[in-house]
């Protein structure tokens, strides 16, 4: 896959919007919590998989998402989150924004030939947290 956001591995972003956003996640995935801050993503749209306590994204013009900006990933750690995502999403060059700044990161979309996987409930941070706590998900 290429690399968008960057030629080296430091230098690449992912905007997670789930699960990711929770810090025990993203520790017990890549052993650290890399430098990160508070984005938004507009013209996408976040809602619960069917059967699953994760959300995905889609494209939706009318629409944005809250998320955080990871900075600084490795190669290493973008195969293991690879993994971790699985086939349902394609990791894709997105255009978040921090405050009035606009930057280049990977983020995690549902695939179009999956969409249908997606429940219509949209998703929340504070709903998984009371219902699941930050553990990481195995569904």
């Amino acid at each position: 896959m290429s690399d968008a956001c960057g030629s080296e591995g430091s230098t690449r972003r992912l905007f997670a919007y789930g699960t990711l956003m929770v810090p025990e996640i993203i520790l017990a995935l890549l052993g650290r919590v890399p430098r990160h801050r508070d984005a938004s993503l507009s013209a996408y749209a976040r809602f619960l998989v069917r059967g699953a306590s994760y959300p995905g994204i889609v494209p939706a013009l009318e629409s944005s998402v809250e998320g955080t900006l990871y900075e600084g990933l490795f190669d290493a750690e973008w195969q293991l989150l690879d993994e971790y995502e699985g086939d349902l999403y394609e990791r894709r060059n997105v255009v978040v924004t921090v405050g009035t700044q606009a930057i280049e990161a990977f983020s995690y979309v549902v695939r179009p030939q999956r969409v249908d996987e997606l429940t219509e409930r949209a998703w929340d941070l504070q709903w998984y947290l009371r219902e699941h706590g930050p553990v990481v998900p195995v569904d």
